[in-house]
């Protein structure tokens, strides 16, 4: 049995007791720069929450959403259908493998923050995945996202500030360039816990620092 989240313009979320989602994926769609009938590849959509939390506020293009979890993809395919949102659809695949019919506008992801084996391991390998790059990595989500993007499109992520660093040169490596950084904080005294990305490929020098967000 599923659980059902509303977002405050009232879309509805599926989950389960293996797929979430947390306060992250909300900072990056609201972090996203899309226009209203842009074409997004959500890369490692879990339960579909960046691209539904977009639509929940006013996008509506062609959505591609890869998942590599069944249960994930039925999730986030029952929202799309029950919110009306009837240009998304979510196809059951391990994004490495992924070859786009066709090139897209904007590329999403909220990516696993941990190397493999680190940190306390879930005995739950959906929830494995999610946080730690037992499956694939950030050279692996740009190297799907830059054969994905059209000329000029942008790849939008969250991740760790801590490894923010390493964020920026596996990025780098696979041909892209960061281009706009926010640092999400929960008060001004404390340190980042959240760093929201954009990065183009084949873009060249020059990034725009955003003010922290406090949240």
């Amino acid at each position: 049995m599923s659980d059902i989240e509303i977002l405050s313009g009232g879309t509805k979320v599926f989950l389960s007791g293996e797929h979430r989602f947390s306060r992250d994926s909300l900072l990056l769609a609201d972090f996203v720069n899309i226009k209203k009938n842009s074409s997004l590849l959500d890369i490692g959509a879990g339960c579909g929450i960046v691209s539904l939390a977009l639509w929940d506020r006013g996008f509506s293009g062609e959505t591609l959403a890869l998942e590599i979890d069944p249960e994930a993809c039925a999730l986030a395919e029952r929202a799309a259908a029950e919110n009306g949102f009837s240009s998304y659809r979510a196809q059951k695949e391990d994004l490495r493998n992924f070859k786009p019919q066709y090139k897209f506008d904007c590329a999403v992801c909220n990516p696993p923050y941990f190397k493999a084996g680190a940190g306390t391991l879930s005995k739950s390998e959906a929830r494995r995945a999610a946080r730690s790059e037992s499956l694939c990595g950030i050279a692996d989500i740009a190297l799907c996202a830059r054969r994905s993007l059209k000329e000029g499109g942008s790849l939008f992520l969250c991740y760790r500030p801590e490894r923010l660093a390493y964020l920026i040169c596996e990025l780098e490596a696979g041909g892209f360039a960061a281009k706009r950084l926010r640092l999400v904080r929960h008060s001004r005294e404390e340190e980042p816990w959240l760093a929201l990305l954009e990065a183009r490929p084949g873009g060249g020098e020059g990034l725009k620092i955003m003010q922290d967000l406090i949240d």
